[in-house]
C-alpha cells in the first residue's frame, strides 16, 4: 500500500519508481507488470485527456493475469487476492478501512 499510494503522490515525470516493484513481462507484447500483484491488466491506451494539469489515460483491457495461488477453480479468488481498493478517503481491504491515500505514500 505504501509504494502504490507513493505512486499516486509523485510524478513519473520527476522520479523514476521503476524499482519499487519487481517487473515481469507479458510474453506476447513484452509489455512490464508488477510481480506483487495478485492480478495484472494488460491494458491498450484507446485515448487520453487533458484533467487539471494531468494527462488521464483511458484503456481497454486487451489481457489480465492472476498469481496461481489466488485461483479457486481456475478463476481469480478475491478472499485469496485480498485487494486493497480505494474508497473515497480510504483504502480498504475486503473487511475494514486499512490506510489514508495521499499519506501512506509519504513515510
Amino acid at each position: 500500500m505504501k509504494e502504490l499510494d507513493f505512486c499516486g503522490i509523485v510524478s513519473g515525470k520527476n522520479v523514476d519508481k521503476s524499482g519499487l516493484f519487481t517487473p515481469f513481462f507479458d510474453t506476447a507484447v513484452g509489455a512490464p507488470m508488477i510481480e506483487e500483484c495478485s492480478l495484472n491488466f494488460l491494458c491498450k491506451v484507446c485515448d487520453s485527456t487533458e484533467v487539471r494539469g494531468f494527462t488521464m489515460f483511458f484503456g481497454d483491457i486487451v489481457a489480465a493475469f492472476a498469481c496461481e495461488d489466488c485461483l479457486t477453480d481456475g478463476k481469480p479468488d478475491p478472499i485469496k487476492i485480498d485487494p486493497i481498493i480505494m474508497m473515497g478517503f480510504s483504502y480498504c481491504n475486503l473487511e475494514s478501512v486499512v490506510g489514508q491515500p495521499f499519506s501512506e505514500g509519504k513515510n
